[in-house]
């Protein structure tokens, strides 16, 4: 057994995956967010095979982190990284974030166990620091771009992003392990802002529930969970309901109003009579 800062591993069970850490970082562990369920899930999955799994961020105080709720067993930690307010908050993470990783290798060089950091995200300063610390600690990175390069996700603070990705992000690709991607959409935003980036395509994969939900369920229902943005593209669910129109069955959007576009689509869907 390998003690790691007060979380202990124990060797993985026969047919796991032997010999592996894996540390995940975000550049929020909040609970509920979409990035963060996702990376979450991943790392509860290779967890349960055997993979020294931590997952690391910054959380606001007074937020509560991902993963509550999940069993954690001894494959899995959730680490978070706590950020007050003020202009230093995001400076200050990213020397928290340094200082995560270089115990991660350390923990790694003394078991001599390989070990990996996965990236969740491009724009933040943690997922930069990620990046740079690995390099440093010369442990490989792979960064998940989660969407963040499209043109859709690039045309908001656009004169920001293209400066952060001419001086920093352009590198931070090319200089990694792997990118993942998720479409081949994806993979070409990519491979149009850093040429030499060595991309890998995988979908995200669906956490089923393992059983049918106890309570009535008169309807068929079919949803969308997740903030409510123009570039999620909920415009379009709404516009293909209302061509299909199908018997039975109802729609429901669930997610944060943060920059009032619910309203444009409660608007959307009184014109098509669907209330």
């Amino acid at each position: 057994m390998t003690a790691y800062d007060g979380w202990t591993t124990v060797a993985p069970s026969t047919g796991a995956i032997r010999g592996l850490m894996v540390l995940h970082v975000l550049s929020t562990v909040e609970d509920g967010a979409g990035m963060t369920t996702a990376a979450m899930q991943l790392a509860t999955a290779t967890a349960a095979r055997g993979v020294c799994t931590e997952v690391t961020g910054p959380l606001r105080r007074g937020e509560k982190p991902c993963g509550r709720g999940s069993i954690h067993g001894e494959d899995l930690r959730v680490s978070p990284i706590m950020q007050g307010g003020g202009p230093a908050m995001h400076l200050a993470s990213a020397v928290a974030v340094c200082r995560r990783v270089a115990a991660f290798a350390r923990a790694a060089a003394g078991c001599q166990t390989p070990a990996v950091v996965h990236v969740h995200g491009v724009w933040m300063p943690v997922n930069i620091a990620a990046s740079v610390a690995s390099r440093w600690q010369r442990i490989a990175y792979v960064v998940s771009t989660h969407g963040m390069l499209l043109p859709e996700a690039m045309a908001k603070s656009r004169w920001r992003k293209r400066a952060v990705c001419a001086t920093v992000v352009r590198r931070v690709l090319e200089r990694a392990a792997a990118v993942h991607v998720t479409s081949e959409a994806e993979r070409a935003a990519v491979v149009a802002l850093a040429p030499r980036a060595r991309t890998v395509l995988i979908p995200w994969g669906v956490a089923v529930p393992p059983r049918k939900p106890s309570f009535p369920m008169p309807d068929r229902v079919a949803g969308f969970l997740g903030r409510l943005l123009p570039i999620k593209g909920v415009d379009l669910l709404i516009d293909a309901w209302a061509a299909a129109r199908p018997t039975g069955w109802r729609l429901r959007l669930v997610g944060a109003d943060t920059e009032g576009h619910g309203m444009v689509l409660q608007h959307q869907i009184d014109r098509y009579g669907l209330r």
